[in-house]
This record gives C-alpha cells, structure tokens and sequence, in this order.
C-alpha cells in the first residue's frame, strides 16, 4: 500500500488533522462546561460539535489503522505504542 513515500505522509497529516478536530471539539465543549460563553446551552452546543467529533473518529480509525498495518511489527514491540494504546482504551472506557 505504501510503496509511495507521500501515501504515508498523507495519512499522516489527516490523522493528525482528525485528531487536531477530536481535540478542539472536546475543549470547546470542557470550557462550555467550566462555564464559558453561557449565551450557548450545553445541549445545544453538544448537538453541534457531536458530529465534529464524530466525523474526526471517523477520519482517525481509518487513517491510524493503515498506520499501524504497515508498520505493526516495529510497533508492537515498541513500549511506547503499547502505553499509548492502553491509554486509548482506558478513556474509552
């Protein structure tokens, strides 16, 4: 799949750009909830970023699913990418 050099940068840029809008979806939300810009409710602000959120998943699995294909050996040995991915599953629990 990844005999091009820019088919792996380019799935690296949209993972990060998915990542980049999981994020900030999730931080505009937090700060609503902290108590930021009370002229929005919390339900109708949810109701717009929720599908920011989800599309940015959409976008991640994908993307970090051809990542890891190609280089599942070197990850799977690697610690980092085992705490990184014990992280994941403990906030999606």
């Amino acid at each position: 799949m990844m005999n091009e050099p820019w088919v792996e940068t380019a799935l690296r840029i949209v993972h990060t750009f998915g990542f980049t809008i999981l994020v900030g979806s999730i931080v505009m939300f937090d700060l609503r909830v902290l108590g930021f810009s009370k002229r929005i409710s919390v339900r109708a602000l949810s109701s717009h970023l929720l599908p920011w959120t989800t599309g940015a998943l959409l976008v991640i699995l994908p993307s970090g699913v051809a990542l890891f294909a190609e280089h599942a050996s070197e990850l799977l040995d690697s610690r980092v990418f085992k705490v990184k991915m014990a992280l994941l599953l403990a906030a999606g629990i």
